[in-house]
């Protein structure tokens, strides 16, 4: 069975910030939908790629530090420009984006000097102009750090209420939501170039760490060694259908309970 710790406030945060994603995307080893693990940004022997540890489907994307870097939009989602590079990395405002979440557990293996439950950070990449920004989720600035973590082997969900920190101000300690980031400074019409999730650098390459639906705007990103994953039906679809299936037995009872008419 399974293990999960939710870092939100309250229980329909979770489910109001997954209804935002209307779009399931299953990333594969044969179909990664944009994402990479770009080389150029590992160090110390860093490196992610799907496995088989499944949070739900068939896998997830396991990551080894000391650094590394997974991107939606590869280089490009770390570099390029949007607004001048001809929006080949446009991925659209960051109002849009006020839903950024993922999953993720620290494996029962992983070791840092920094804490023994160091997790993955979620980045969001965004442009005015040609000025280049980042607001960082991490562990250890969430209300309770890593005391109000999961332990190791456990899943963490993060959610809506979950909060970043802008990285130009360098205060890691002024966390506020997405949504009260683009409220309270204006940054709902800045332009997201990529979306990554990074481990390091100076965590050590003893972290050992795994993630997995990562929603972002209108999609949810679901990393699988299969395709045959998106064929499984989500929690939510069984409860349906299986209501579905209730609704049309009653109705077949009725039915057959009728008095046939006469000729």
């Amino acid at each position: 069975m399974k293990t999960y710790l939710t870092l939100a406030l309250a229980g329909s945060i979770v489910s109001a910030t997954a209804a935002q994603a209307t779009n399931v995307v299953h990333v594969t080893p044969a179909n990664m939908q944009g994402w990479s693990d770009v080389t150029s940004e590992s160090g110390g022997g860093g490196n992610a790629e799907i496995t088989g540890d499944a949070y739900d489907g068939n896998g997830s994307v396991a990551a080894h530090g000391d650094r590394d870097r997974f991107v939606l939009g590869g280089e490009f989602g770390l570099y390029g420009n949007p607004n001048t590079d001809g929006g080949v990395n446009n991925l659209g405002t960051l109002s849009n984006f006020t839903n950024l979440s993922f999953s993720y557990k620290v494996d029962s293996m992983s070791t840092s000097s920094i804490n023994p439950l160091y997790g993955p950070a979620l980045r969001i990449v965004f442009w005015q102009g040609n000025v280049k920004d980042e607001l960082v989720f991490e562990q250890a600035y969430q209300a309770g750090g890593y005391g109000a973590a999961a332990a190791k082997g456990t899943w963490n969900v993060t959610s809506a209420d979950s909060t970043f920190y802008l990285k130009s101000t360098g205060n890691e300690n002024n966390e506020k939501t997405l949504a009260q980031w683009v409220s309270s400074n204006n940054l709902g019409t800045a332009t997201v170039g990529g979306v990554y999730v990074g481990v390091g650098s100076g965590a050590g390459s003893g972290v050992f760490v795994h993630y997995d639906d990562i929603i972002a705007g209108a999609n949810e990103y679901k990393f699988d060694l299969s395709a045959a994953a998106a064929a499984v039906p989500e929690p939510a679809t069984w409860a349906m259908m299986i209501g579905g299936f209730g609704f049309v037995g009653a109705s077949m009872r009725r039915r057959s309970g009728r008095p046939a008419r006469a000729a």
